[in-house]
């Protein structure tokens, strides 16, 4: 009865994956989520802050080209004043505006002047505001002008007036107004202006719309505050003809233009005319009631991150898949171990009854076919896994931090140690196909076998000598695995002295009685028959290896009615025997 009821319990818990193990891959797929996010968010504040600085740094830039260009035209202006005989022919004329040379005089200086430093026009301007020369002139005096020109009457300075529209042409322009001053020296009577037209489609436009880095939607805009409203005075990149027409309410308070007429300097993110989120920088612009603000698409500041985005999930779920994959193959294994202990245990002490013992062989006929099964299908998807992995590690091993080039290293080394793994399994599970007995020559197994491991026991220095080895029954290939296994295990275990192997073969009635012999690191007597199961390894990550290869020793020899163990002690190497019954005999 108590049979039965462990045998239901085996039913019912054959695919339910215990809560330990179910409670680990969680554990590890949360420090992976974890650690991907922590970098993803680490790596996404880096692009804020650079691309906040670079914002900053541009508006910054455009801010000192603009007071440049405005000490520059000043600096033209004054030309004027140091030119004596012009200067004083202009107060001539401005006190008699008589026809005569004068007055040809001036005309002629103001086509070159104007001609040289690219002004769109230059007017004499009585104390009144009028023009008096060109004669006949369409242009209107503004109410800036006349401000300006009152100011500089008052002051004796050079004014700009703000940008502005002319009253007749409806052409944007902006003046210079510079007084003239009869003896400036000895503080002499301001006898009228001279008015310098500036035409900012000229210089000043294409100056702010210039951005110094490739962008495909930053642009820079120039605004003032007008009432209630920011006003647009420049020509904008996504939208034609808005200069000095464009205009919005100042309670968009997401609007960067308004927040920049608002006085709110710095950087912050927004929406712009167009209606689509962006990253502004604001700054004033001194001496002028003007405001840049340096912007761009928040899509284009944020692409970068998207594709690391991506990467990093990428790589987290290829982690987590494979992850999943080891734990699965593990689980397995450890139940394949439990049930065939179990099923050892039962039968040396209870001598299990029929029934029990056909459905124990039952699980363990589906348990080696799910070994096979598992470990040859999931060898495609792992091998594609391992080779994403690999690209990933070729095209972007150095692009990214050193931490993104640790996490990719430990997913290579996770893929290849997990395709060994699915290796070792398929053929270990593959032992169990029928084979045919031949006769083998021992000492020629043995050649081949140093041959296979050529490379391993010149970069190891180990020393392999055998006594006489006999030429029994047996399948030559599984005997080289055999040999193959435990001189390899030999060499991964070595010291730092010079590793000696000896093999050596005596018959004992109708058994041959091996002994692989070495001088390696040893084994703890406790552990002499865990190290032959599955998946088992005593040294942790410090040497290579799945802890299948004497699992498969162990599985080679009780195939031809043998057995296998192991005496050992740390620090004094070890000597594995294995029997194999002589069938020629």
């Amino acid at each position: 009865m108590e049979k039965e009821k462990d045998a239901a319990e085996y039913r019912r818990s054959e695919n339910n994956i215990p809560l330990r193990i179910i409670i680990i891959f969680l554990i590890f797929a949360l420090c992976v989520i974890s650690g991907g996010y922590i970098y993803y968010s680490a790596q996404k504040a880096n692009v804020v802050r650079e691309k906040h600085n670079e914002l900053t740094a541009i508006a910054d830039l455009k801010t000192k080209q603009i007071v440049n260009w405005r000490n520059e035209r000043i600096a033209d202006a004054k030309v004027t004043l140091r030119s004596p005989l012009i200067y004083n022919q202009i107060i001539e004329f401005l006190r008699n505006q008589k026809e005569g040379e004068t007055k040809e005089n001036i005309l002629s200086w103001i086509a070159s002047f104007k001609e040289a430093y690219n002004y769109k026009n230059i007017y004499l301007l009585d104390l009144k505001g009028n023009i008096v020369l060109p004669e006949n002139s369409k242009k209107t005096i503004g109410k800036d002008d006349r401000e300006k020109a009152e100011k500089a009457l008052k002051t004796r300075e050079i004014f700009f007036s703000d940008i502005q529209r002319d009253n007749v042409s409806n052409a944007i322009h902006l003046d210079l107004i510079i007084p003239v001053i009869n003896h400036p020296e000895k503080n002499g009577a301001v006898e009228g202006f001279i008015l310098l037209e500036i035409a900012p489609y000229d210089f000043l436009y294409p100056l702010i719309q210039q951005w110094p880095t490739p962008s495909k939607t930053a642009e820079t805009l120039l605004v003032r505050r007008e009432g209630d409203e920011v006003l647009y005075l420049n020509e904008l990149r996504h939208r034609k003809n808005t200069a000095m027409t464009l205009r919005f309410s100042l309670s968009l308070k997401n609007l960067p233009a308004a927040r920049a007429v608002l006085g709110k300097e710095g950087v912050y993110e927004g929406v712009d005319y167009r209606g689509k989120p962006v990253v502004a920088a604001t700054h004033s612009v001194p001496g002028t009631p003007w405001f840049i603000v340096s912007k761009e698409d928040s899509s284009e500041v944020y692409a970068s991150m998207q594709r690391l985005f991506w990467f990093a999930a990428i790589v987290v779920i290829v982690l987590i898949i494979a992850a999943g994959s080891g734990v699965g193959l593990m689980w397995r294994g450890q139940r394949l171990q439990y049930f065939r202990k179990q099923y050892e245990t039962e039968m040396e002490k209870l001598k299990i009854e029929e029934r029990y013992s056909e459905e124990l062989k039952k699980s363990n006929e589906q348990l080696k076919r799910f070994a096979y099964i598992a470990s040859h299908d999931l060898q495609e998807p792992l091998r594609m896994i391992s080779s994403y992995l690999q690209l990933i590690e070729r095209r972007y091993k150095g692009k990214l931090d050193k931490d993104a080039d640790e996490f990719i290293a430990f997913a290579v080394n996770g893929a290849d140690s997990l395709q060994k793994m699915i290796e070792g399994l398929l053929v270990y599970s593959r032992l169990d196909a029928p084979v045919s007995l031949n006769t083998v020559d021992c000492e020629e197994v043995l050649q081949r076998v140093i041959a296979n491991l050529k490379l391993a026991i010149e970069q190891s220095g180990a020393e392999i000598t055998h006594s006489p080895l006999p030429v029994i029954m047996s399948d030559q290939s599984q005997l080289v695995q055999l040999f193959q296994n435990l001189i390899n295990n030999s060499i991964k275990f070595k010291r730092e002295e010079p590793l000696k192997i000896h093999i050596s073969a005596k018959k004992s009635g109708d058994e041959w009685f091996f002994s692989v012999k070495d001088n390696a690191e040893g084994i703890d007597p406790q552990y002499k028959d865990k190290i032959f199961l599955l998946f088992q390894r005593l040294h942790g990550r410090e040497y290579t290896g799945v802890g299948i290869g004497l699992s498969i020793c162990k599985k080679i020899v009780e195939r031809f009615g043998g057995r296998i163990w192991v005496e050992s002690e740390i620090g004094e190497g070890s000597i594995f025997y294995f029997t194999i019954l002589d069938k020629r005999s």
